[in-house]
């Protein structure tokens, strides 16, 4: 009689102390909103942040390779003036 009672008492602790948890009171309050983080989304720019999740209108760029200019000239090579430049 004393051990059915043992464990008897055993299982309502062991039961008792995993329910005791379940309390609640932490899961009423709302999760706080993440804070944006301010940089440049724009991949292809030069001061790109991948941390960042709203776009501050901070990205910059590099300057485009400019286009070579033109060689002007004569292009007949029999002529007095021609310019064999390509």
């Amino acid at each position: 009689m004393k051990s059915k009672l043992k464990a008897t008492l055993l299982c309502t602790l062991m039961i008792a102390s995993v329910l005791a948890g379940c309390l609640g009171g932490d899961d009423d309050e709302p999760e706080p909103e993440p804070e944006d983080v301010l940089g440049c989304t724009y991949a292809d720019a030069e001061n790109y942040n991948p941390d960042a999740t709203k776009d501050d209108g901070s990205c910059t760029y590099a300057d485009p390779e400019p286009e070579p200019e033109a060689v002007m000239g004569c292009m007949d090579p029999s002529a007095n003036n021609h310019n064999a430049a390509p």
